[in-house]
């Protein structure tokens, strides 16, 4: 089955109980304890057969190894040993994880020199 067709069938399966639920409510004045479970049961199901559904895909799996998922990682944790934390991007999932000490530092020295450069010209706006 297509990815991205998978989506819309995982949420109009699980929507069949819900539906059931409000049609129950609709028709009669009686609650039904086993639709009201269905439903607050498949309606946070949905996100769960989503993501199980985004694990199986083909990129995602191709992508799911151990130099990936710790470049992911320090790109939002940054490991604090001493150093710099890296601005997020910098390290890209797919690329290869290891640069010489020259390549960090010269991509850090240049990260500077961005910022400062955006910095003067936020502060140098009109006069009054």
């Amino acid at each position: 089955m297509n990815s991205l067709l998978a989506y819309p069938c995982i949420y109009l399966v699980l929507s069949l109980g819900p539906l059931a639920h409000r049609i129950q409510n609709a028709v009669s004045d009686e609650p039904s304890f086993a639709l009201i479970i269905i439903h607050v049961i498949s309606i946070p199901l949905t996100g769960l057969v989503n993501a199980i559904a985004f694990g199986f895909n083909r990129d995602t799996l191709r992508k799911l190894n151990w130099a990936d998922m710790k470049a992911a990682f320090q790109q939002h944790w940054p490991l604090d040993n001493g150093t710099e934390a890296r601005p997020m991007g910098e390290l890209r999932v797919g690329e290869p994880t290891c640069a010489t000490p020259a390549q960090l530092d010269l991509n850090v020295n240049h990260l500077q020199m961005q910022f400062e450069n955006e910095a003067i010209d936020n502060n140098s706006g009109p006069k009054a």
